[in-house]
């Protein structure tokens, strides 16, 4: 395991971060593994929870797996064989009652922990998700921040040039889990998409423009322009 100070903060206090950090703006919790609910989310049990407590769930920061139990109008939807590869290839990193370490980003609208798992010998989960294939790079900026790893992009890049996991073109994932969360909670593309390249930023609905491995989601045009970007819309 790394050499860190652990510590622990409500998830109230934590929600100051925002919905992302920079390097640095983080604090970082050793505790167990208890639950892997898919490719992109745990329960996590800090060792200084008190009995009683509820184990967090952490939301796995710049990565999106196929979804498996997603809750809509009308009942619960899956991306099937996806969901189910993503979750597998999680709980091949991870075991159950496994203990690792947690970077904590805050929580996001759902309460869930925004976090980066390593386990032991350093080994960072979600970027070896990332190099599985079985998760997409999915890096969103907000007003605080953003979560900018190069090596996040390369791993997204070489998996899709290998044809890994959901890139495999003899059986591609059909629609990317953020476009299938939109069309199935009814929920309009709402960031901005901008290309980390050319430094040009899109409407939410022309992600399409920006290769996969290139893109940063903007919460705002505000946020987008802050970064340095220059809107490429009319």
């Amino acid at each position: 395991m790394r050499r860190v100070t652990f510590s622990i903060l409500p998830v109230l206090v934590l929600a100051v971060f925002g919905l992302s950090a920079q390097a640095g703006q983080f604090k970082t919790f050793r505790g167990t593994v208890t639950k892997i609910t898919d490719g992109d989310t745990i329960h996590f049990r800090p060792n200084t929870l008190k009995e009683g407590d509820k184990d967090w769930v952490i939301r796995m920061i710049s990565t999106d797996t196929a979804e498996t139990h997603l809750p809509g109008p009308g009942g619960i939807y899956t991306q099937g064989y996806w969901g189910d590869k993503g979750a597998e290839k999680l709980g091949k990193l991870l075991s159950l009652g496994e203990t690792v370490e947690v970077d904590s980003y805050g929580v996001d609208v759902h309460n869930r922990v925004l976090g980066r798992i390593y386990k032991r010998g350093n080994v960072d989960v979600n970027l070896e998700m990332l190099k599985s294939g079985w998760a997409a790079l999915y890096i969103i900026c907000d007003k605080v921040s953003c979560d900018e790893r190069t090596d996040y992009r390369k791993a997204c890049d070489i998996a899709k040039d290998r044809g890994l996991g959901l890139f495999n073109p003899n059986k591609r994932l059909p629609m990317l889990p953020f476009i299938f969360r939109s069309i199935h909670q009814k929920r309009p593309l709402a960031k901005f998409v901008g290309n980390v390249r050319t430094h040009r930023f899109f409407d939410p609905t022309d992600y399409g423009k920006v290769p996969l491995c290139d893109r940063t989601f903007f919460m705002t045009k505000t946020d987008a322009k802050r970064a340095g970007y220059v809107y490429a819309g009319q």
